[in-house]
């Protein structure tokens, strides 16, 4: 589908009359745009490009001319690349992106409504609205809520948050999310019992703490935080407080790995939580020393950022080997080791919780961004929605996309900023403090990944 813009450019000052010329930050291949030239009556104007073709490209101004440029097409995904459009042989650096995907999934993080006092979801559909983004399904890694916790009236507000996009948005639990029987999210988000579904949900496991559905040939399954478990592992109800560290059921890892072993798909998990040792602050007590996360427990400091402990119904057993009293356990790895010996067979991880220190471009002290890619696949850290909420931060407001592309074994992940942010001076991205990121796409952050399996339509 072409999608056609009005854009006003003027000419260079060595051009013509002092003028300047203004573009679009980027040019996206496979579309054409509309572009209106203004100038000089009577002067000539020529114009190219390597990016594409320009319709016409020489012509006498009559003051204010439209063209038309189409931008290529390659078969190669190539994130961004730069070149040069030239006025009158004059050039002016533009940069081409790679073509929207076949198929596009919104990552959503960490809305906390409530906390914010506004529909931040609502309030971006609408910025992806007037800014022309299209979006096939959406994944909210959970966090609707805030310090107060789930309330009827945030269950409510949910609906209207997700507004017209609430059947092709899907839905798991956060730690802020969660109450005894995890009775508000059932009630309010309820994501496996909803009809009108574009890709129905395929499989519920028996402990109702993760479902699967395919979209195309991605098979994307869907995991709970059980925050409502026991002390420390999960909530202390007399408090108003998020318990951060991440538990999830045996259950719910087993219906997960039992889905990774087809070669044929592509495997990708939403959960609210990062894996340990993947993305920024998820090494034990990183989160905790860094002011990431407001703490509660031992448990808290030591797993505030990632999926910490497994829950068998029972007990808990962490990743360092201990369980809810805090001693060591021999047999405890063994049973969260499911979850790691699945990642040969795993393809894309999706969580958000740690909301960046600074910016979407943080980087912690062991090195690692809120994107990374391994051998057995990618974790990405879907950012966050929230302006407020936060252990004393102002955080960065992105979301993410994923872009598919019918054929290919790669992905491009963009980037969108919901509000204007200026890089804080305690961003270990020293080359990012003082810079100002407005509204629309981070363009430096747009990257490319493997995912092993090529996608098909």
């Amino acid at each position: 589908m072409k999608i056609y813009f009005s854009i006003l450019i003027s000419l260079f000052t060595v051009c013509l009359s002092g003028q300047t010329v203004n573009i679009p930050t980027a040019f996206c291949e496979c579309e054409t745009y509309n572009l209106t030239v203004t100038g000089t009556a009577g002067q000539a104007i020529n114009l190219s490009t390597n990016i594409g073709t320009i319709t016409p490209n020489s012509f006498t101004s009559t003051g204010s001319d439209v063209v038309q440029l189409t931008t290529i097409c390659t078969n190669s995904l190539d994130p961004i690349r730069t070149s040069n459009l030239f006025v009158n042989g004059s050039p002016t650096q533009v940069q081409l992106k790679e073509r929207n995907g076949d198929f596009v999934i919104w990552l959503i993080g960490d809305p906390h409504s409530d906390t914010d006092g506004t529909f931040n979801i609502a309030n971006a559909r609408n910025q992806l609205t007037s800014f022309n983004i299209n979006w096939d399904i959406g994944l909210m890694v959970g966090d609707y809520t805030g310090q107060a916790g789930p309330t009827v009236q945030n269950g409510l507000d949910y609906a209207n948050d997700a507004g017209s996009d609430i059947n092709r948005i899907y839905e798991v639990i956060g730690n802020h999310d969660a109450d005894v029987g995890l009775n508000w999210f059932n009630t309010y988000i309820d994501p496996t019992n909803r009809a009108g579904r574009p890709y129905a949900i395929q499989a519920v496991n028996g402990s109702n703490d993760a479902y699967t559905f395919k979209a195309h040939n991605i098979q994307i399954t869907g995991l709970y935080d059980r925050n409502e478990v026991p002390f420390p592992a999960g909530k202390d109800f007399s408090t108003e407080a998020g318990y951060p560290a991440g538990t999830y059921s045996t259950d719910a890892v087993g219906f997960w790995s039992s889905y990774l072993n087809d070669t044929s798909v592509i495997n990708l998990t939403f959960a609210h939580h990062l894996l340990y040792q993947s993305t920024s602050y998820t090494e034990i007590f990183e989160a905790y020393n860094e002011g990431i996360h407001n703490t509660y427990s031992w448990y808290d400091r030591r797993g505030s950022s990632f999926v910490y402990g497994i829950w068998d119904g029972a007990d808990v057993s962490t990743v360092d080997n201990l369980n809810l009293a805090k001693l060591p356990n021999p047999k405890a790895y063994v049973k969260f080791k499911p979850i790691l010996d699945c990642y040969d067979n795993h393809h894309i991880w999706v969580a958000g919780h740690t909301h960046p220190r600074t910016t979407a471009y943080d980087i912690d002290a062991q090195g690692r961004r809120m994107m990374e890619e391994y051998s057995w696949g990618t974790v990405i850290n879907s950012g966050n929605l929230t302006e407020n909420h936060g252990a004393g931060l102002t955080p960065h407001v992105f979301t993410r996309f994923i872009h598919f592309y019918d054929g290919h074994d790669e992905a491009i992940i963009r980037t969108f900023t919901h509000e204007n942010t200026t890089a804080g001076s305690n961003s270990a991205d020293v080359l990012q403090v003082g810079n100002i990121f407005t509204v629309g796409f981070e363009n430096p952050l747009e990257k490319k990944i493997q995912i092993k399996t090529n996608f098909q339509l």
